[in-house]
């Protein structure tokens, strides 16, 4: 993380975890405008002539199809199919971003890089020009002198760009003097927001983000990632392509991403189940807000539809349950 920024953050009255994380003060209730600092995330950028035909190649996405100003959903998967990362994939021109969990980030890069050989691409983790700030109820673009993008748009600014991550939610990706410039002037009519809040957010969303704990556990189909856009069906190979496309066709896939409430934080990977039988893992959780735990957990739908589902190690009950994303339209 950058140190510069750590500073900043620290001088407008943030304290830092053992991760290096911004903490905050509670934001008064019911604020409606959140400022974050989105350390626990980063930039990966891939650039070079060759960089979209490698990527097609690696990546469950169609990223030929990827528009410039536009970011998809898409993973990244071992040879039998099981996720190693999912990313949000960005094209600014003939460079493309992606943003995924800092954890992850170096590992991503080293196993793409193995793949490069002849081509001309050059992958690396982007840290002091590209500082993450998570605004919510408020436009950064407008607030920054742009327009605000559109779904799953991407729009640049002095200083970096900004993306649309959610509904009234924005991501901003600036170097540090505009990142604390835009940090100032945000924080004017922000209340900060620790990364824990802002995370809660991502899985009210459904977003699945893979982490360390939950690397290999799951095919795409699992958390849902071609129901938001992240894998193409016809598109040419990828590593653990068949197995995907097989999962799909076969209707192999029982276990599926469910959203639900818990009164305890519940760990990434953490097993799930009922009846003494393990029926799923956790993807993530975060405060709710209310004193509980909203979680993300990967479970077999049978097993969902029937309730009385716990951490299998903890016992914590996992409460209204509920599918996060509707099938996609045929």
């Amino acid at each position: 993380m950058n140190p510069r920024w750590q500073q900043t953050l620290a001088s407008r009255g943030a304290t830092l975890d053992e991760a290096g994380l911004a903490v905050f003060p509670p934001a008064p209730p019911g604020a409606k405008v959140l400022l974050a600092d989105l350390g626990h995330l980063v930039l990966i950028g891939i650039e070079g002539r060759d960089a979209a035909d490698f990527l097609q190649n690696q990546l469950t996405s169609d990223v030929a199809g990827l528009a410039d100003g536009q970011w998809q959903w898409s993973g990244y998967c071992n040879p039998k199919g099981r996720l190693l990362a999912t990313l949000r994939l960005m094209r600014l021109g003939d460079r493309f971003l992606a943003e995924l969990p800092r954890t992850l980030a170096g590992d991503l890069v080293a196993r793409l890089s193995r793949y490069v050989l002849r081509s001309q691409v050059k992958i690396a983790v982007l840290e002091d020009e590209a500082i993450g700030i998570g605004l919510a109820g408020l436009e950064p673009a407008v607030e920054l002198g742009t327009v605000s993008p559109g779904d799953h748009g991407v729009a640049a600014v002095d200083g970096g760009f900004v993306v649309r991550a959610g509904q009234d939610r924005w991501h901003c990706y600036l170097t540090v003097d505009a990142a604390i410039a835009a940090w100032d002037r945000f924080a004017s009519r922000a209340a900060p927001a620790t990364t824990g809040d802002w995370m809660r957010f991502d899985v009210a969303d459904g977003i699945p983000w893979i982490l360390p704990a939950t690397r290999e556990l799951f095919v795409p189909q699992m958390v849902d990632l071609e129901r938001i856009g992240g894998v193409s069906f016809s598109k040419g190979c990828y590593p653990g392509q068949e197995i995907v496309a097989r999962s799909q066709y076969l209707g192999e896939v029982k276990r599926r991403l469910h959203v639900a409430q818990a009164a305890a934080a519940l760990d990434p990977g953490a097993p799930v189940g009922s009846a003494g039988q393990t029926a799923g893992n956790v993807v993530a959780s975060a405060p709710a807000g209310d004193g509980g735990f909203r979680v993300l957990a990967v479970i077999d739908a049978e097993t969902a539809s029937q309730g009385n589902v716990s951490a299998t190690t903890s016992g914590t009950r996992l409460e209204a349950l509920r599918r996060v994303h509707a099938p996609a339209a045929r």
